[in-house]
């Protein structure tokens, strides 16, 4: 698997790595909340299927299952990269108390429990 480096990531929305920063205290945080993030999509996604999948025959349903996941890779082509990126959820004593403090818990967005 080859690394995602940081410096291409805000390019892609028009950010600087400093405003990334600003959200987020480090590069596995940014995975962590990707990798949450598609994790909830893929989840809304099946969930919007099965709400229907008793009224489809088995083969349908099947068809309907698989076009939902590729999808899903296409809306998200670094999915995969994401899944299987090696994210350490041990922190650094000065990481932990970035996403500890109340500042940056007022101005991240992703920081209220919903989005994570």
């Amino acid at each position: 698997m080859k690394p995602q480096r940081c410096k291409r990531s805000p390019n892609r929305s028009d950010s600087s790595i400093g405003a990334l920063y600003n959200y987020f205290p480090d590069k596995e945080s940014v995975a962590a909340t990707l990798r949450q993030q598609s994790v909830e999509d893929l989840q809304s996604r099946v969930k919007s299927l099965m709400v229907v999948s008793n009224k489809l025959p088995a083969v349908r349903f099947a068809e309907a299952f698989i076009d939902c996941i590729i999808d899903f890779v296409q809306d998200r082509p670094a999915w995969l990269n994401v899944v299987a990126a090696p994210i350490s959820f041990h922190r650094a004593q000065s990481a932990r108390r970035a996403l500890e403090s109340p500042n940056w818990r007022r101005s991240n967005p992703l920081a209220d429990g919903n989005a994570r």
